[in-house]
């Protein structure tokens, strides 16, 4: 007898212990149903029965067992390595949990504070804009032509300087807190 193609592998997996569980209820109505693979499996697992039984452990020497040893935990301190980095975010996830309650805390207190600031500043700029509003329109005037004023203070002082006296001698005479060759314009 011979045993449905379709089937082998999966035989071949059941025997050897590694067929998973979603397959099985299907495998094992089909065992049911076909005589020839419950034969083969039965056979196989008899021989692999009688193969553990007869064959012995390899013994390995004291150079293969120390390569082994050695081999072995190279690769196990290369994974411990890589795997820490998982470890911190996988399997020990207490560990972010103050650090993530200090970053919200943060963000908490400088959203208050930044609120505070712009509600703070919009106040001062609507007081600013109403006492603006609150003043009469000449004072608007002096305030928009401050500089000119400023010039025109300027040019007065020049005029008192330049202003020769009524006996003409430019000498004798300045105005009051005025230095000779001083320079106005600073």
């Amino acid at each position: 007898m011979t045993i449905c193609t379709e089937h082998q592998d999966t035989l071949w997996m059941d025997v050897f212990g590694e067929l998973d569980s979603a397959h099985r209820p299907i495998w094992e109505k089909h065992l049911q149903n076909c005589r020839a693979c419950r034969l083969e499996k039965k056979r196989l697992v008899h021989l692999l029965g009688q193969v553990k039984t007869t064959m012995e452990t390899p013994a390995l020497t004291d150079v293969q067992s120390e390569a082994l040893t050695r081999s072995i935990t190279r690769r196990l301190q290369q994974e411990g390595h890589a795997s820490r980095w998982k470890q911190w975010f996988t399997t020990k996830p207490q560990r972010l949990i103050p650090v993530l309650a200090t970053a919200c805390i943060f963000v908490v207190v400088l959203s208050i504070f930044s609120y505070n600031q712009f509600f703070k500043n919009a106040s001062m700029q609507s007081t600013t804009q109403f006492s603006a509003q609150a003043l009469p329109a000449e004072d608007l005037d002096v305030i928009a032509n401050l500089e000119v004023l400023k010039k025109l203070d300027y040019l007065q002082k020049l005029e008192q300087f330049v202003e020769t006296p009524p006996n003409g001698d430019l000498s004798t005479k300045q105005p009051k807190g005025t230095k000779k060759n001083a320079t106005l314009f600073v």
